[in-house]
């Protein structure tokens, strides 16, 4: 499971059930989160794919491989958790944080 640590709306439930969907799956699939019916984050790769994600450099994520692969993708939609990230000061006031100097 690829998560990243600048989504403060992500819970624990969401990533529960992004895991009970893989496992439910068999470990077959790609598990990714949506929010209001776009694709997020976290998402859940099978083990046929770690090598090709080790291999990723830079910023430009996993989309690419989603694409790449002939794998089925399971969308599991789990609302604002998916698309909140606060990449700069300004979004970490929008999700509610407080910036202390």
């Amino acid at each position: 499971m690829i998560v990243l640590a600048d989504m403060p709306a992500l819970t624990v439930p969401d990533l529960d059930l992004l895991i009970s969907m893989f496992r439910a799956d068999g470990g077959r699939s790609i598990i990714r989160a949506m929010g209001l019916g776009m694709p997020g984050n976290p998402v859940v790769f099978p083990k046929a794919l770690f090598g090709e994600l080790k291999g990723l450099t830079g910023d430009k994520g996993a989309r690419a491989l989603i694409r790449a692969f002939d794998l089925p993708v399971v969308d599991v939609e789990i609302g604002d958790g998916a698309l909140i990230d606060v990449d700069t000061p300004d979004a970490i006031e929008a999700a509610g944080g407080v910036i202390v100097s």
